[in-house]
């Protein structure tokens, strides 16, 4: 029976024990030998089967496993006698090189004869095993080509992150009093985030290996009748601080507050045009939240004097603090007395 954890197949053009392919010329053959129905990645201990690769008939160019010819992610099999090599299917190396293609569906062996300068040889293509990940293994990364993507849950209930290939979930539970509890993680009930209680706005950060995300949550809906349910979007930490930026900017821009700079009263949207300004000039990339705050928004860049904001109710604050306060409504996640708006 196949493994319910099906995510990704490494295909065979040929499968089975023993395959011969045909031939690349008049001479080369190659066949090979102790194909596994499936390998599970990550591999059950104890585990550790190795193709062989026999090849006869002429010298050998070039021999690996890739996804297409020209792909440059390959996998060289290891040479242990003249026209005799192995692919260890439960080696780190393999383990890796798989991982670190969760979008492809289909990898082969490919083997091309030894040539003479100038000539052009097609490669023998050669089928190698069906491959299938434990659905408790999250890919290296996400694999979605936007820059974000966004679904809609029925609170009490769980989706699959796209580009995870059905590793990673969201779930949901009761969506009450304006927020909802959510999780990030398989859907064997394994975590990848605590469960937090999420407002609209508010993101959940998680990593994929290296990589960092944000599960936002865009929108609670309460139904009179019918189930209650939330958008919800996903997308790279990156992404997100920059949205965060711009959120605080236009917080500024709209404010009834009046900032102070350099002793100088100034109108919300001045501030604001300020800052873009300042970004602008920065001569180098303000990727971060932090970043923006400390090197755009705190301080005059010619007299070192903090900014300040004088509030509706007449107390006066620095501008770096009054930001970060903004800023965690936002990007800490929980219940919050003052939460900024969306």
């Amino acid at each position: 029976m196949r493994p319910s954890c099906l995510l990704t197949c490494l295909v065979l053009v040929f499968a089975g024990l023993g395959l011969v392919a045909p031939r690349a010329s008049a001479e080369l053959t190659v066949e090979l030998k102790n194909i596994p129905d499936w390998i599970v990645v990550p591999p059950p201990p104890g585990r550790n089967d190795i193709i062989e690769i026999g090849v006869e008939g002429g010298a050998v160019g070039e021999i690996y496993l890739a996804a297409e010819e020209s792909s440059a992610h390959r996998l060289m099999p290891l040479r242990v006698a003249e026209g005799r090599y192995q692919i260890n299917l439960a080696g780190a190396s393999f383990v890796e090189f798989v991982r670190g293609q969760p979008q492809v569906s289909q990898f082969t062996v490919f083997v091309r004869p030894a040539q003479k300068p100038g000539d052009k040889t097609d490669a023998l293509v050669v089928a190698s095993v069906p491959v299938v990940y434990d659905s408790k293994l999250p890919p290296p990364q996400l694999d979605f080509p936007w820059d974000r993507v966004t679904l809609t849950l029925q609170q009490r209930s769980s989706k699959p992150i796209p580009g995870s290939y059905g590793n990673l979930y969201i779930h949901l539970a009761d969506i009450t009093s304006g927020q909802v509890l959510l999780r990030v993680g398989g859907m064997d009930g394994s975590s990848i985030t605590e469960t937090e209680s999420v407002r609209e706005g508010q993101a959940v950060p998680f990593a994929v290996g290296e990589s960092r995300y944000v599960v936002t949550l865009d929108k609670l809906v309460n139904l009179l009748i019918g189930t209650d349910y939330a958008t919800l979007s996903v997308r790279p930490a990156d992404a997100w601080q920059q949205e965060v930026i711009e959120r605080l900017i236009a917080r500024v821009e709209s404010s009834d507050a009046v900032f102070i700079r350099n002793d100088v009263e100034y109108t919300g949207k001045q501030a604001a045009d300020h800052m873009r300004l300042k970004m602008a000039h920065a001569g180098k990339p303000i990727t971060a939240v932090e970043q923006f705050i400390e090197e755009v928004a705190s301080e005059s860049s010619i007299t070192g004097k903090p900014y300040k904001l004088r509030l509706s109710d007449g107390k006066v604050v620095e501008t770096r603090a009054w930001l970060k306060e903004q800023a965690a409504a936002w990007e800490t996640v929980g219940p919050k007395p003052n939460e900024a708006p969306k």
